[in-house]
C-alpha cells in the first residue's frame, strides 16, 4: 500500500470513531515519513478531540511547517488555539486560512467566532455576513450574527437576524433566548416572555432561559405580584426542589454571639451596578464580629475588582466550578450566612443555594424580588419596598433594613451640578435615564399625557443604540401617541458622559412597574428631581424608598393621574427646579442613603438576628 492508501485507511477509522486504530495508522505513517504533513495534521486533530490541545497545536504547527499554504491546516490550528484560550492567535490562524482560500466558508465562520471571543465583535460582523452571502440557510450563523449585533447595540438588525434564525430552526432554544433578550431591551416585554417561554419548553432544564423568563416577569405590567410568585415557585418545584438535601447536621458552633462567617456570591464583582452598592458594605463590615468571604464568578475583572479585593476578605475564584462544587466549597469554608447578590439575573448561582450550602441563606441586592426557592431563608428589603402585609408574596421571609435597601457612594470624579436648563429660558426637558427594557405602553401613554400638557417640553429617552439602531422603537412610540418632534432616543454612553448629560435635563421620569435604582440615585446626585409611581411589587417601589429617604415623599405618585400631575407641576415651577438642583446633594449627604457606616451596622444587625434565630436564641 502507498502512504496515501494507508492514510485513507486511518481516516476511515477516524471518521468511524475508532480513534485508537486511527492513531496507530497515523503513527505508522510518521514512522516511515516523519514529515508527512497530512499524518501530522490528522494526528493533531486526534489530540484535539482527546483534549490534548498543546500536543495538537504542536503537531498541526509541524504540518504547517511542511505545507504552509494549506488553508485547512491553518483553520484547524485556529480551532485548537481558541480551545486553549489563545484567541488572538486563533484569529490570526483563521485569517490566514481565509487569505489562502477566500471562499473557505468554515474558516470564515471560525474567524467570526474567534473575533467575538477576542472582544472584537465589531470586526466579526463582516465575516458573519460574508459567510451568509455564500450560504444563507445557516440558522446557527444567523443566530450568532444576531447575538453579535445585540452586543454591539444594533438592536433592530439583531432582531432581524434572530428572527431569520428562529424561522429556519424553530427548535433552537438559544436563538429564542437571544431574540427574547432583544425584545426585552427594546421594551417589548410580552414578546420577550413568549420567546423565553418557548425556549423553556424546548429545554426545560436550561437555567438561563428560565431565569431570563422569571426576571422579565418583574418588568411586565400584565403580571401582578401574586402571579410572579407562582411562576417562581413553579420553577423552584421543577428545577430546585430535587437538589434540596433536606435537614443537615451543621458542624458550626451554635454560639449566637460568636464571630459570624458571611459569604457573598456574585458574578458582578466588577464595574456593575451590584458593586456600586456592595463596595460600601465590604468597606464597612466590622471584621471583629464578621469574617467575610467573597465567591467570585467574575470573568472580566477590572479596576473595581481590584478595589474590592483590597478590602479584608477571603476571595474564592469560582467561575470554573459547577453549582455542586461551589456548594461543597462553601460547606468546607463553614460559612454561616451565605448571601446571593444575583438572583435570576445573568450568571446566577441559585442552584447552589438550592443545595442548601449554608445554615442561613439570604437573597439581596441583585434586584428586589423573590427567588422562589424554599431553601432561601431570607430576602433583605426595607419598609417601603415591602410594607407590612406583603409577606405572602415571597418564598423567603422578609428581613427589613430600617431605612433603605441601598447605600449610595458616588464616584469620586462626578461632574458638578449646574442650573436646570429651564431656568435659562429654554423649554423643559424631561429624561428617562433607565434601561429601555422598563419602558412599556402604559409608561409611554403617561409620558405622552405629560408632553401634551407642558407646552414645548421635550423628552430624552435612553436606549442602547440610540436613534440609529431603533427605528422600530421610534415607530412604536409614535404609534402609541408621542409627537415625533417632542422626543429623542439617546444612545447609552460611558458613565461620566451619562452624568454630564444629566445637566441637559430638568426632570427625570421613573418608569413603571420596574423603577430605577442606580439611575435614580445618579439623577438625584446630579440635582434632578425624579417623579415616580409606587406600584404592586418591590421593584415598583424602588423610587418610593429612595425619594422618601431623601426627604421628597411629595414626588411619589399613587396612580398614573397623580404621576402626570406631579411631573407637570414641576415643569411649571422653574424656581422649585432651581432650588431642588441647589439643595439635592446636601439632602443626599444628610440622608440615610449615604451614611454607609450606619447602613452596614443595620445590615449586620439583621445578620446577627438571623444567626441568633438559627442558633435557637431569638
Amino acid at each position: 500500500m502507498t502512504i496515501e492508501q494507508v492514510l485513507q485507511a486511518g481516516l476511515e477509522h477516524h471518521q468511524a470513531g475508532r480513534l485508537a486504530e486511527a492513531e496507530a495508522v497515523y503513527r505508522r505513517v510518521l514512522a516511515i515519513a516523519p514529515r508527512q504533513a497530512d499524518a501530522l495534521h490528522l494526528l493533531g486533530l486526534l489530540a484535539h478531540q482527546a483534549g490534548r490541545n498543546e500536543t495538537a497545536a504542536q503537531l498541526i504547527d509541524q504540518a504547517i511547517g511542511v505545507r504552509p499554504h494549506e488553508a485547512l491546516y491553518w483553520n484547524n490550528l485556529g480551532r485548537v488555539l481558541r480551545a486553549m484560550g489563545q484567541v488572538g492567535r486563533s484569529v490570526d490562524a483563521h485569517r490566514r486560512a481565509v487569505e489562502l482560500n477566500p471562499g473557505y466558508l468554515d474558516a470564515m465562520l471560525n474567524l467570526a467566532s474567534s473575533l467575538v471571543a477576542a472582544g472584537r465583535a465589531d470586526q466579526s460582523v463582516e465575516w458573519w455576513r460574508k459567510a451568509l452571502e455564500m450560504r444563507g440557510d445557516m440558522a446557527d450563523a444567523w443566530r450568532e450574527l444576531g447575538s453579535t449585533l445585540r452586543k454591539l447595540g444594533q438592536l433592530d438588525a439583531a432582531a432581524g437576524a434572530l428572527s431569520r434564525a428562529t424561522a429556519m430552526a424553530p427548535g433552537d432554544a438559544a436563538a429564542l433566548v437571544e431574540l427574547g433578550s432583544v425584545h426585552h431591551e427594546q421594551g417589548r416585554i410580552e414578546r420577550a416572555l413568549e420567546c423565553y417561554r418557548a425556549a423553556c419548553d424546548l429545554r426545560p432544564d436550561w437555567q438561563l432561559a428560565r431565569s431570563n423568563y422569571l426576571y422579565a416577569l418583574q418588568f411586565s405590567p400584565e403580571h401582578d405580584a401574586g402571579s410572579i410568585l407562582r411562576e417562581h415557585q413553579a420553577w423552584a418545584r421543577q428545577c430546585a426542589a430535587p437538589l434540596d438535601p433536606g435537614p443537615r447536621n451543621w458542624p458550626q458552633s451554635r454560639d449566637p454571639d460568636r464571630r459570624i462567617r458571611v459569604g457573598y456570591v456574585s458574578a458582578n464583582f466588577k464595574s456593575h451596578v451590584v458593586s456600586v452598592f456592595f463596595c460600601p458594605i465590604l468597606a464597612n463590615h466590622d471584621r471583629n464580629a464578621f469574617e467575610i468571604y467573597c465567591y467570585s464568578d467574575t470573568g472580566d475583572e477590572d479596576a473595581v475588582t481590584l478595589r474590592l479585593r483590597g478590602y479584608p476578605a477571603t476571595w474564592r475564584q469560582t467561575r470554573q466550578l459547577g453549582d455542586h462544587e461551589l456548594a461543597e466549597l462553601v460547606r468546607e469554608d463553614r460559612i454561616d450566612i451565605l448571601v446571593d447578590l444575583t438572583q435570576h439575573t445573568a450568571d446566577g448561582r441559585l442552584l447552589t443555594f438550592a443545595r442548601r450550602s449554608a445554615p442561613v441563606q439570604v437573597s439581596y441586592l441583585g434586584y428586589a424580588g423573590t427567588t422562589g426557592l424554599s431553601t432561601m431563608d431570607w430576602r433583605i428589603s426595607d419598609p417601603n419596598l415591602d410594607p407590612p402585609g406583603r409577606e405572602h408574596h415571597d418564598s423567603e421571609r422578609l428581613a427589613r433594613l430600617p431605612e433603605c435597601y441601598w447605600c449610595y457612594r458616588p464616584a469620586p470624579d462626578m461632574p458638578e451640578v449646574g442650573p436646570p436648563p429651564a431656568c435659562a429660558g429654554r423649554p423643559v426637558v424631561f429624561g428617562s435615564l433607565n434601561s429601555f427594557a422598563k419602558v412599556n405602553a402604559r409608561v409611554i401613554d403617561a409620558w405622552g399625557r405629560i408632553l401634551r400638557r407642558t407646552g414645548d417640553a421635550r423628552l430624552e429617552i435612553f436606549i442602547t443604540g440610540g436613534e440609529a439602531n431603533n427605528a422600530s422603537v421610534r415607530r412604536r412610540i409614535e404609534s402609541e401617541g408621542l409627537d415625533p418632534r417632542r422626543f429623542s432616543l439617546v444612545d447609552r454612553m460611558k458613565y461620566k458622559q451619562y452624568l454630564e448629560y444629566c445637566s441637559r435635563i430638568d426632570i427625570a421620569l421613573d418608569p413603571f412597574p420596574y423603577n430605577g435604582g442606580t439611575t435614580t440615585l445618579d439623577a438625584l446626585w446630579m440635582g434632578l428631581p425624579v417623579v415616580t409611581l409606587e406600584g404592586d411589587r418591590p421593584v415598583a417601589r424602588a423610587g418610593a424608598t429612595l425619594l422618601r429617604n431623601v426627604g421628597l415623599p411629595e414626588l411619589v405618585a399613587r396612580d398614573v393621574d397623580e404621576y402626570v400631575e406631579l411631573a407637570c407641576g414641576l415643569a411649571r415651577d422653574p424656581d422649585r427646579l432651581a432650588s431642588l438642583r441647589r439643595q439635592m446633594r446636601d439632602r443626599m449627604m444628610r440622608s440615610p442613603l449615604m451614611d454607609s457606616r450606619r447602613f452596614v451596622r443595620n445590615l449586620e444587625a439583621l445578620y446577627r438576628e438571623m444567626w441568633r434565630e438559627f442558633c435557637g436564641h431569638p
